[in-house]
């Protein structure tokens, strides 16, 4: 027999689990695209047991019960393109309007850079074609775009973060330039609205936008189950180790791809004489990927001294570095002599001049700043391509071989996590796997799974 103080237990524990405040999923905002002529699902939480009815202007209604687990989903009929509509929601006594709806063709755009590169470009190296006339004449107030925010999971998420945004000269700049093109076409020819969500992360591998049932099933992922649980385990295990660092958010600087004024708590790393148990040795030209460091998206500094002849003294020189991905600053005896730090330069090789006035030793301070933000990390080109020397190229020394380096800052879903000199790169756990964007069903589950079941037309990759 339950005694009242355990059934009062449940019913608070059951509070406190289940939402009891209708609200939308974070898609069904103002200024929204539904597929036309369909049943478009329209879902969210509420009140358990209650009934929520979805009314859109045009005519159509639709009723269903919030679930015990405190979801509901009901399907609204839309008619043929148009609008502007409305679309109100109401649960009791609560209701959500949503404004400016508009009714046409929805298509998900999803891939790596070659759909998440912007219609700005990456400048200076990558820019599209025509973007400095396409983007001031962007006005297509009925192409909408969604743009779901990078993010990996474990499991299948129920939410994403996103705006919907009209196509204006103020916001086409960071349109996907292959779904704004694709949009445009379809909006010309068809007359209708149209709807993009954007979903999209470059360098990653289709199999980490494939769901886990598929791929478990396939017979060349015959390990797949078990590396699941190790992605599994090794995310919980970082994630709360994470959340003790102290965090930055990256959206001024990533929003513009511009990292030239951005700060990691390591402004005297540059100048720093002596190296302390932080500071670990690596081998370079390598990539992240393929040395210590390991799969890791973030900011490490690169140091190390190089002797010169002594009739260089005085002289301006010259120091390359190969590419470098994805940005970086160097400094020579503390002082910036150059980097890449804007646009989207991680396959550029690095060559800067060094001041004469700077040459004052035969012994230089080479520091270097990398700033990795996604995919493939490091100075990652060949050993010819890391020298220093006279500018002439008629004497060079190399710089290939073992360097010092230190990781600063992890960067994860638009965030930095700082590490200091006592809590680094070597005390973040890791596992048999490091769970990140390029591992089976990882962005699936952060960034798919929340946006189904939207009503969509088809997909473009």
């Amino acid at each position: 027999m339950k005694t009242l103080p355990s059934i009062l237990l449940v019913f608070f524990v059951s509070l406190a689990v289940y939402p009891q405040e209708l609200s939308l999923a974070t898609m069904f905002t103002d200024a929204l695209v539904l597929q036309q002529q369909c049943d478009a699902p329209i879902w969210g939480t509420g009140k358990p047991g209650s009934t929520v009815t979805v009314n859109g202007s045009w005519g159509s209604s639709a009723s269903c019960t919030v679930g015990p687990n405190g979801e509901w989903k009901a399907d609204l009929a839309t008619p043929a393109a148009g609008g502007p509509y409305s679309v109100t929601v109401t649960q009791d006594s609560r209701a959500i309007t949503l404004n400016d709806v508009l009714i046409g063709e929805v298509w998900l755009c999803s891939g790596q850079s070659n759909m998440e590169m912007p219609l700005r470009g990456w400048p200076p190296a990558d820019t599209i074609g025509g973007w400095f006339n396409e983007i001031p004449n962007a006005i297509y107030p009925q192409i909408r775009m969604f743009t779901v925010e990078r993010k990996v999971s474990t499991e299948p998420l129920r939410e994403c973060t996103g705006t919907w945004k009209e196509c204006l000269p103020s916001t086409a700049a960071l349109f996907s330039a292959t779904a704004y093109f694709f949009g445009k076409k379809l909006h010309n020819e068809l007359n209708v609205p149209v709807g993009l969500i954007l979903s999209s992360w470059g360098g990653t591998p289709v199999q980490a936008w494939t769901s886990e049932p598929f791929i478990v099933k396939d017979p060349l992922y015959a390990n797949a189950a078990e590396q699941f649980k190790n992605n599994r385990e090794t995310f919980t295990r970082l994630q709360q180790w994470l959340a003790d660092r102290p965090v930055i958010d990256l959206t001024p600087f990533s929003s513009r791809s511009d990292w030239r004024t951005a700060s990691f708590g390591d402004a005297s790393l540059e100048r720093a004489e002596q190296f302390d148990s932080s500071w670990k040795s690596t081998a370079l030209p390598g990539g992240w990927e393929q040395n210590e460091i390991g799969p890791f998206d973030g900011v490490v500094w690169y140091r190390r001294t190089a002797a010169i002849p002594s009739a260089w003294k005085g002289k301006e020189l010259s120091v390359a570095l190969g590419p470098i991905d994805d940005y970086d600053a160097v400094f020579v005896n503390g002082t910036k002599i150059g980097g890449m730090e804007s646009g989207s330069p991680w396959n550029i090789p690095r060559s800067y001049r060094i001041a004469a006035s700077l040459v004052n030793d035969t012994v230089l301070t080479i520091a270097v700043r990398v700033i990795d933000t996604g995919g493939g990390g490091g100075m990652w080109g060949t050993e010819k391509q890391m020298e220093l020397g006279l500018p002439d190229g008629s004497e060079r020394i190399s710089l290939a071989g073992q360097w010092k380096y230190r990781a600063v800052a992890e960067i994860r879903n638009g965030k930095a996590y700082l590490f200091d000199n006592t809590i680094g790169l070597n005390e973040r756990p890791r596992g048999a796997v490091d769970f990140g964007p390029d591992h089976p069903a990882s962005l699936y589950n952060g960034m798919i799974a929340p946006i189904i079941p939207y009503a969509v037309k088809g997909a473009i990759w």
